[in-house]
């Protein structure tokens, strides 16, 4: 019997906690915007919001997503792996 793995969010992720400033000059995009914005597919905005990778809000029957964010997730996350492959030795 396959076991349900239950994703945890990513509380100490420091990207995910931002005060009321970064609140009121936050841009909120749908899922198709992400889609256009990131160049990402539909299945891969709602794993990533799935895994808690990208943060989303429910409002009414819409899920969006901060653009500001996100972005400052996707830019960390490639700087690491451009650090990671820096690392790598080769010998």
């Amino acid at each position: 019997m396959k076991k349900n793995k239950i994703d945890k969010p990513l509380s100490n992720h420091p990207f995910l906690h931002y005060n009321a400033n970064d609140m009121n000059n936050e841009v909120w995009l749908t899922v198709q915007q992400v889609m256009q914005n990131f160049k990402i597919s539909k299945s891969t905005v709602y794993r990533l919001s799935k895994k808690h990778a990208i943060p989303s809000y429910k409002l009414g029957n819409m899920r969006m997503y901060p653009k500001n964010l996100i972005n400052r997730i996707f830019i960390t996350q490639s700087l690491k792996n451009i650090k990671d492959f820096n690392n790598y030795n080769l010998d």
